[in-house]
């Protein structure tokens, strides 16, 4: 965002506080300037993210070549996205586990692809459903599981206001993803 929008951005949400009838004076002078900045960095990828031409990644998704039959996960991924109904963030974990077809990712490859999808407004359910399509889309593998864990704040803050409440969604794809479901989840589960 050049600087003209973001100042007319900053200057458009200290109009809402004032409407909402929020002090901007002292220590809050600058929450608009924060507020503004921080939805910048929180939205980052938004015009690259449904995009699977590697030239538009902001890293470089590296791959190595593997003849074995192991089963590859990846459990414990932070993130934290915008959740697109309410802007207000679901934060959570990711696990994703593949069966390779002859390649397998960079072991920081996977969770640079949830942190690069994760800056996007969406659903949780979109945002699995993505992180599944790039790894199928760059990887082929065979079989395959995308699990997210989540608490929204917009149900903690809001609504029910249930901070215990966690959504969980699993994607399975590939042609052999049912096959290996189980040994997935059960990894994700001990891990």
């Amino acid at each position: 965002m050049n600087s003209r929008k973001k100042e007319s951005c900053i200057r458009a949400y200290a109009k809402i506080c004032k409407s909402l009838g929020l002090s901007l004076s002292g220590d809050a002078s600058e929450t608009p300037r924060r507020v503004v900045e921080m939805l910048c960095e929180l939205t980052s990828s938004v015009k690259k993210v449904w995009t699977n031409d590697p030239a538009d990644l902001p890293f470089k998704f590296t791959t190595f070549l593997y003849t074995g039959d192991s089963v590859v996960t990846s459990v414990g991924m932070e993130f934290s996205v915008l959740c697109e109904h309410h802007h207000l963030p679901f934060i959570g974990e990711a696990a994703v586990g593949y069966l390779p077809n002859r390649k397998i990712a960079g072991l920081s490859k996977i969770p640079r692809v949830i942190d690069w999808i994760s800056k996007a407004p969406t659903t949780q359910e979109v945002f699995t459903d993505r992180i599944a399509d790039f790894i199928l889309h760059h990887l082929n593998p065979t079989g395959l599981v995308v699990q997210t864990k989540a608490k929204h704040t917009c149900v903690c803050a809001r609504g029910p206001r249930s901070c215990s409440h966690k959504t969980v969604v699993t994607v399975i794809r590939g042609q052999d993803g049912f096959g290996v479901k189980d040994e997935i989840l059960a990894t994700i589960k001990g891990a």
